[in-house]
């Protein structure tokens, strides 16, 4: 495999290898990727990464009697309680109550609550036909121009991301061309040494194989 850089970390006394992954093509025969694989589990094992996750917060309801009483009653697998839709309509008089005070009062109390409720909820709603559309358009224009600039943002990445995988492919490629070049040179010496190797042995064997001189 072509390497772009092999390099000796003294720290963790072991070697650091980074390849060339668009001049590298081994990977694309058979076998070769399973025993990468394979390589790279064995060095997490090795060095295995720990993530520790900070400890789960523990409840308490010391605080919060109203929450405690609804995890017990999620406990006990009690249904909950259903909503009261009573404070929406007046209270009537009951008929065997219709000659008590305390009774009218209660009645007269509730039907005040309600008109109260009534002229809140028609102002409101003056409010809302009055100031509600252009809080809606602003809020929509808060809106647009926040996307407007996260897409921005995310194209300007893009653009970034996809100039630095260009210089890297280039540059890449520009070595591993000056890679392959160097081995062609490297293989070509090594057999050019091979065979001056191999003339001076068969040299050294004619020489060994004369007689010796008689003087």
């Amino acid at each position: 495999m072509e390497l772009a850089v092999v390099k000796v970390v003294e720290q963790a006394e072991r070697l650091v290898i980074d390849a060339l992954p668009y001049v590298d093509t081994e990977l694309l025969e058979p076998g070769v990727r399973n025993k990468a694989e394979q390589m790279v589990k064995d060095e997490f094992k090795r060095n295995p990464v720990r993530r520790k996750l900070p400890a789960a917060p523990e409840l308490d309801f010391k605080n919060s009697p109203l929450a405690a009483a609804e995890l017990e009653r999620i406990e006990a697998g009690l249904p909950a309680d259903e909503v009261d839709f009573g404070w929406k309509f007046p209270t009537p008089v009951p008929v065997a109550n219709s000659k008590q005070a305390e009774a009218w009062q209660i009645a007269l109390d509730s039907a005040d609550a309600q008109y109260q409720a009534r002229v809140e909820k028609m102002l409101n709603l003056e409010l809302l036909q009055k100031y509600g559309s252009n809080s809606w358009l602003l809020a929509n224009r808060e809106l647009e121009l926040a996307i407007a600039s996260v897409k921005a943002e995310l194209d300007a990445t893009k653009k970034d991301v996809e100039n630095v995988n260009r210089k890297r492919k280039n540059e890449q490629l520009r070595y591993g061309k000056e890679l392959k070049d160097l081995r062609a040179r490297y293989n070509s010496l090594l057999f050019k040494n091979g065979r001056l190797a191999a003339s001076c042995a068969s040299l050294e064997a004619r020489e060994s194989s004369k007689p010796g001189d008689a003087s």
